[in-house]
């Protein structure tokens, strides 16, 4: 009797291995156990299994929440997922389509879209179609080759989290200053990055909390960051800060600055320490 309860909790960690859990939902990464009873499927992870008629599949998977088309090197999204209007949360990273469909746009319930690495695609049309998502507040763009940040960014009236790190930005459009909701912003691996012109645009997000600035090759902080008046955490590892001459006593409600990986010079930390503000080193 025992060994038969072992064995009933040994196949129950195999299934449950194959549908991970991803914050609030139970995704399947096996397509052979998901299939079996495809209507129970709320998160559905197909990074890797490339090569499926996703036309024909998607609309098996009814109740879809969830769903992760990462690195599939899709030339084109499946009009399929249009059907999908339960999805809250999508993964299209890694792949070589150009544009969104039009019918996107359906995704009425759609809080996060991801499309890393998508160097292919078309930006502006891309954001004129996401504009249309009445709940998108999560937005990734990283790694996309992106030179400039398209002025219907700015549309995005819902957005609390932006990231726009991994990208060849030389400068943030006046537009962005219209994402009231924008709690999280990340600029990281941004060396061309302007960052005094960016602090007077950030300065105008009255609902900024984290700003992310890593490996950015940073090695003075412009005094303008004091604009950022509801910072509270500020993330500038792996730069080249030596000295953060940066009129901490102007703060505001900062509480928190990610230094790790820079060359501070000697007795620093100890200054630094004594400001009340928490240090990562």
């Amino acid at each position: 009797m025992k060994q038969l309860v072992i064995l009933i909790l040994l196949l129950a960690a195999v299934q449950d291995g194959n549908a991970q859990k991803h914050h609030r939902y139970r995704v399947y990464t096996d397509l052979d156990l998901a299939l079996r009873q495809p209507e129970d499927v709320i998160g559905l992870d197909l990074s890797r299994s490339a090569g499926v008629d996703l036309e024909k599949l998607l609309p098996l998977f009814v109740n879809l929440e969830y769903l992760d088309l990462s690195n599939q090197h899709l030339s084109y999204v499946p009009t399929s997922i249009a059907n999908l209007n339960k999805l809250r949360f999508l993964n299209m990273s890694g792949n070589e389509f150009i544009t969104l469909p039009q019918s996107l746009s359906q995704l009425s319930k759609l809080e996060e879209i991801r499309l890393d690495r998508d160097v292919r695609l078309n930006k502006d049309q891309a954001l004129q179609v996401l504009t249309e998502l009445p709940l998108l507040r999560t937005l990734s763009l990283r790694a996309d080759s992106i030179t400039y940040i398209p002025l219907a960014i700015g549309k995005l009236k819902g957005l609390r989290s932006l990231n726009l790190g991994g990208n060849q930005i030389q400068a943030l459009p006046d537009t962005l200053a219209s994402l009231v909701e924008l709690e999280e912003l990340f600029l990281d691996a941004e060396a061309q990055l302007d960052l005094k012109e960016a602090f007077e645009i950030l300065g105008r997000l009255p609902n900024l909390r984290y700003l992310h600035l890593e490996d950015n090759g940073i090695s003075e902080i412009p005094a303008n960051w004091s604009n950022l008046k509801q910072l509270e955490k500020l993330y500038l590892g792996r730069n080249q800060i030596r000295d953060l001459r940066m009129n901490i006593e102007r703060a505001g409600k900062l509480k928190f600055i990610d230094l790790d990986g820079n060359p501070l010079k000697t007795g620093m930390r100890d200054d630094l320490q004594r400001t009340g503000i928490r240090f990562k080193f």
